[in-house]
């Protein structure tokens, strides 16, 4: 997997990492992306309930369920869009 440069990612710290499947075949390698965000913009916080999921929030905050990243990104802990443990709490950027 390669960043593009149009990429939000583009400018961000990369890590590259070899993976070896059973038996010493399948290796394949894999990039982690840095994609710590300081938040300097006013956000929200929101506490998440059983039946919700990234694609809701960011249909919430931005009437577009394909921004969620936008919440991903100011997340850690909920990085991806199936991550969410009822009764955390979550930034909502503005």
């Amino acid at each position: 997997m390669t960043v593009k440069v149009s990429s939000r990612y583009a400018q961000g710290e990369q890590m590259w990492v070899t993976t070896t499947g059973p038996h010493g075949r399948g290796n394949k390698q894999v990039v982690y992306l840095n994609t710590v965000i300081v938040l300097n913009s006013p956000y929200t916080v929101s506490l998440i309930r059983e039946t919700d999921n990234m694609f809701l929030y960011g249909w919430r905050a931005y009437q577009d369920a394909q921004r969620w990243w936008v919440i991903a990104d100011s997340n850690p802990q909920a990085f991806y869009p199936m991550d969410l443990i009822p009764g955390q709490s979550l930034r909502i950027p503005q």
